[in-house]
C-alpha cells in the first residue's frame, strides 16, 4: 500500500510539474495564505507538527497546489520532509496526497 501511495504522488507531481509548464499561474498571496494552512491541516492528520516543521509554497497550476514541508534544524535528526499535493474543491483547499517521492530539484529543473 506504502509503494502504492508513492506511485500515486510521483505519477501526481510529474503532472503537476507538466501542467506548470503549459499553463503556470501567480497566486494571490491570500492564496497562498490558504494553500499553506490546508497543507498545514494535512501534514497533522498525518500525525505531524506543525511546530516541527516549516512550509513553502512550491507551485500552483489550476486547481492543483504543492507545498513542501521541512524539518525545523532542531529537528533534521528526528523527521524528514515531504511533498504535499492539494486540489481546490468547492472553493477550498483540500490534501490529496502526501510523501517523499521526487526532491522538488528533480521536478522543477
Amino acid at each position: 500500500m506504502k509503494s502504492l501511495s508513492r506511485v500515486i504522488l510521483v505519477v501526481c507531481l510529474i503532472l503537476l510539474w507538466g501542467m506548470s509548464v503549459v499553463m503556470a499561474q501567480a497566486p494571490s498571496d491570500q492564496e497562498i495564505k490558504q494553500i499553506l494552512t490546508a497543507a498545514k491541516k494535512y501534514a497533522k492528520s498525518y500525525g505531524g507538527t506543525e511546530d516541527k516543521f516549516e512550509f513553502k509554497f512550491i507551485k500552483k497550476v489550476n486547481d492543483y497546489a504543492l507545498v513542501q514541508d521541512y524539518p525545523k534544524a532542531q529537528y533534521a535528526h528526528q523527521a524528514e520532509g515531504a511533498s504535499i499535493i492539494l486540489k481546490k474543491i468547492n472553493g477550498k483547499w483540500v490534501g490529496q496526497n502526501m510523501g517523499t517521492g521526487l526532491e522538488e530539484e528533480e521536478l522543477f529543473k
